[in-house]
């Protein structure tokens, strides 16, 4: 550990030298601006969810509109109950959901349920596919999914309801002033499901399977001066289900509640001598099963710098503390206390035709040896001209991914001693661009050492463990377009993975995964969303496709789900006068009334239609 921390410090203590001797050739100031993440995963894939489709469909939870826009697999257990992201073939704990720059995945599951991220909260949602541990930190195995709650909006006033099948009520109240220095904006929303949608096949209504969920967004900024200010974050979000029963099963009682606060304080400074943040934060996650409550606190302090060196090198420098309780009785009569100090480093350089990034992390975690994690990328511009671009991109990067505290602490079957899970990525890719026509391919490649996983050991007693190795590999490509003919504007995006992740080595447990598809990875996955638009008029199409997915590890087909081809379509109309706009939305989800399921035994609704209107107050015009 200390070779590393020695290696890590001598990276940081080379670029703060190169910085002093930049520094002495200057002949005026420059002020640095803080760069995006893509400048510093150069070679990467980002996605980025369409602004004008996530304001029309904000009544969604995340989830579903990521698996109409990109090529993701989401394991739903019913309509409106946990959905979990799969990427590039690995498990919903391998993917990071970052909100305003901290973790939210939950610390004693080791992932995030989508069916609580409400889209409406959001306003940038960004999708970073492949590794990315480096720069994200433990679990961003598949990728990592980046929120932000910033205001921004040009409205004073935004109100939205919508009223749809099944008992479905979708309430919004967004609100933004500004007073000299200080400005805010919040966000209020809820929305509600009796959910009682008709079973296909079976003469009978979904029982038991009522959801709700409520919660507040609120952005405060004070503006110091041009080049500093305080911004304040907070995320409350509160959630009910019924869990939903399995086909033909009646008697499921079970309820759950998330509770969950977010708070997030900033200070930015942006100078000639770079753009330095400090954040503290907290965090409390409460899960109530059947009025077994369990609670995750969360304290957290971080600062990063980032500067520029002889005018062309980015340098940034950062340190994140998470301090970690666990208040959760199957740990014991102990909370178990946890600390996670993580140091980082990035270096991005622009050359004449090729962007270059290197970033270097250093995780230190109560009890787990961490692995030093390096990350390396470029895009290279093969050939431009005023028409089009062909550019090719590639990264590799070692990620890991720490136990979670269920991992570690549960009573009587958590083991102290496991390994974090590693894997080491790499992929490329070629993209042209000509105009507004835009072709993108990928291939990528992970290896996946110490799975855990919990297996059946003693009297039947699941333990977890160190037990797996997965390979998983596979080809991405994507087609996007936007033409106008006359006053209609036709758009489009298809994408398209093939995905195999298989086990390769595991142990007698589960020795007959070994060779096979890992459980609910589709291989074929595919997404679309089409647009015509005509004025004020839009007219939309969204499409979502999954191929075979096996829900025991021996890949049995009589067990496996089929696969289904899903299509929603949504009529919108937009009319403003001066400073008003209203917004008219008809949705018809599942066109085709298609009988298919995301998680085995689970029903998901055939046909159905929401209706959406949205007032918008806006702001004068200067």
């Amino acid at each position: 550990m200390l070779l590393r921390l020695g290696f890590f410090l001598a990276f940081i203590t080379t670029a703060l030298a190169a910085k002093a001797q930049g520094d002495s050739v200057l002949l005026k100031p420059v002020t640095v601006y803080g760069l995006p993440d893509e400048k510093y995963l150069a070679g990467s894939q980002f996605y980025t969810l369409d602004s004008a489709l996530q304001k029309q469909q904000d009544s969604r939870h995340l989830g579903e509109i990521l698996a109409f826009q990109f090529p993701v697999y989401f394991r739903n257990y019913g309509n409106g109950m946990l959905s979990g992201i799969s990427l590039r073939g690995t498990s919903p704990s391998h993917t990071a959901v970052r909100w305003n720059g901290i973790n939210i995945n939950s610390f004693s599951l080791g992932q995030a349920d989508f069916s609580i991220l409400p889209t409406v909260a959001f306003s940038d949602v960004k999708v970073h596919a492949g590794g990315g541990s480096a720069r994200y930190g433990s679990g961003a195995f598949g990728g990592t999914v980046l929120l932000s709650s910033v205001g921004g909006s040009s409205d004073i006033l935004s109100v939205s309801q919508e009223v749809g099948s099944y008992g479905r009520y979708f309430t919004s109240l967004k609100g933004a002033f500004r007073i000299r220095k200080f400005s805010s904006t919040s966000s209020l929303y809820r929305v509600q499901a009796q959910n009682d949608f008709p079973i296909p096949h079976l003469n009978e209504r979904q029982p038991h399977a009522a959801y709700w969920q409520q919660g507040i967004v609120e952005h405060a900024q004070y503006t110091i001066s041009n080049a500093r200010r305080i911004t304040l974050d907070y995320w409350y979000n509160d959630a009910h289900k019924e869990i939903q029963p399995n086909l033909g099963s009646n008697n499921n009682t079970d309820e759950q509640d998330d509770r969950n606060h977010r708070f997030v304080l900033s200070y930015e400074q942006n100078t000639a001598q770079g753009f330095s943040k400090i954040t503290g934060g907290f965090v409390d996650d409460r899960i109530v099963f059947n009025n077994n409550l369990t609670e995750i606190v969360r304290w957290i302090g971080s600062a990063s710098h980032q500067f520029v060196v002889a005018e062309s090198w980015h340098v940034s420098g950062s340190a994140e503390w998470n301090h970690i309780i666990g208040k959760i009785k199957e740990y014991g009569p102990t909370s178990p206390v946890e600390d996670r100090v993580d140091l980082a480093a990035s270096v991005q350089k622009d050359f004449k035709n090729v962007a270059w990034s290197f970033n270097l992390r250093q995780p230190f975690i109560t009890h787990v040896s961490a692995p030093l994690l390096p990350y390396i990328g470029a895009d290279v511009v093969l050939f431009k001209n005023a028409k089009q671009t062909w550019t090719l991109s590639a990264n590799a990067s070692k990620n890991f991914r720490a136990p979670t505290l269920n991992d570690r602490y549960w009573q009587d079957a958590g083991a102290r001693d496991l390994l974090p899970e590693t894997s080491y990525a790499a992929e490329a890719g070629l993209t042209w661009r000509r105009q507004n026509f835009n072709v993108n391919t990928r291939g990528f490649y992970q290896w996946v050492d110490q799975w855990i996983q919990w297996v059946p050991g003693a009297q039947g007693v699941y333990r977890p463990r160190n037990v797996k190795q997965v390979r998983t590999d596979g080809v991405e490509a994507g087609i996007e377009d936007r033409v106008k003919i006359g006053p209609v504007v036709l758009q489009g995006k298809v994408a398209y993975q093939f995905t195999q992740a298989i086990t390769e080595k595991t142990d007698n447990t589960d020795i007959a995964s070994v060779g096979k598809q890992l459980i609910y990875t589709p291989v074929h996955t595919g997404s679309g969303t089409f647009g015509v638009l005509y004025g004020t008029w839009s007219l939309n199409m969204f499409l979502q496709y999954s191929g075979t997915r096996f829900t025991d590890a021996a890949n049995a087909a009589m067990y496996a789900l089929d696969p289904f081809l899903l299509a929603d379509m949504s009529l919108n109309k937009s009319y403003a006068h001066g400073q008003h706009g209203f917004d008219f939305s008809v949705q018809l989800k599942n066109v085709f009334a298609t009988d298919y399921q995301l998680y085995s035994g689970r029903a998901m609704p055939g046909r159905n239609i929401n209706f959406k209107i949205s007032y918008h107050l806006t702001r004068k015009q200067q």
